[in-house]
């Protein structure tokens, strides 16, 4: 059985995401940056986040221990004064009752150290896309390959990966899009939306909702690095053809067209093992 202050931390939880996170759009925004800057946290700790009314840009906590590994110094990192922690849930296998438990870990906000305070730390948070991007070295090249308005094609394929969307009317579908855009549009060279569109959902599917969005959120970066990755290969594979091989080097490029196009590799690779109609007549 689960202890009180964990019960009590899960109802204030579900009340957040029905009451709250889709009813006011600051802290719709608030709880959509969480995701984006903790892709490895779970649905539900995301929300502990959100549901701290700080502003946006205070999205990111860590464990005490946490945050000396993070930032990697000799600081005795202790919470600032009274500073409250931001008690989120940790999954705890009971292996007698064979049963998944909750129980509250302690964090903390980076301007809630006493030494960050006191040393003046340079922090940066980067987002897990960011991360992928950077380390692409030839990032900016790979985009310069690409025709325009690959950013919707992708994204459309990238939304056709989970069954919600296909399940989803046409209101709905914009909207999925439309949040990506907001959120990722920096990153994908695209003009971000001023707002984002409203969606009425009824209470007993706000939660649902919430999961959706924070899947699709924290998943993407995963989807992003794959793309570019074979972007990158066929790039290389066109670099290392001679001018001997003209066929071969066309033969990549419209590899290339197509997957910007939306038609990954193993789909490419899929059509060139059909038997030629023509050779069969």
């Amino acid at each position: 059985m689960m202890k009180k202050d964990v019960v009590e931390i899960i109802t204030q939880l579900r009340e957040y995401i029905t009451n709250d996170v889709f009813k006011d759009e600051g802290a719709f925004v608030r709880n959509i940056r969480v995701m984006k800057f903790n892709t490895e946290l779970e649905w539900f700790n995301c929300a502990l986040i959100g549901m701290r009314n700080f502003p946006s840009n205070r999205i990111v906590v860590n464990t005490l221990q946490g945050w000396d590994y993070v930032l990697g110094t000799d600081v005795s990192n202790k919470p600032l004064g009274k500073a409250p922690p931001v008690k989120l849930l940790k999954p705890v296998y009971d292996k007698d009752d064979n049963t998944l438990q909750f129980t509250l870990i302690d964090t903390y906000y980076i301007d809630q150290l006493e030494g960050f305070m006191n040393e003046k730390v340079n922090y940066v948070r980067e987002s897990s896309i960011g991360r992928s991007i950077d380390k692409k070295e030839n990032y900016e090249d790979i985009k310069r390959i690409l025709k325009n308005g690959w950013q919707d094609i992708f994204i459309e394929s990238y939304l056709k990966l989970f069954d919600f969307y296909y399940l989803s009317n046409k209101e709905r579908r914009s909207f999925y899009k439309n949040l990506l855009k907001y959120v990722f549009g920096e990153e994908l060279g695209i003009e971000t939306p001023q707002t984002l569109s409203s969606l009425k959902v009824e209470k007993e599917h706000k939660i649902t909702l919430y999961k959706q969005l924070h899947e699709l959120i924290s998943c993407f970066h995963i989807a992003f690095q794959s793309y570019i990755d074979e972007l990158d290969d066929l790039q290389k594979e066109i670099g290392v053809l001679t001018i001997e091989q003209p066929r071969l080097r066309s033969d990549a490029y419209q590899m290339m067209e197509k997957m910007s196009k939306g038609v990954s590799l193993k789909e490419q690779e899929e059509e060139q093992s059909l038997p030629d109609e023509s050779s069969q007549k």
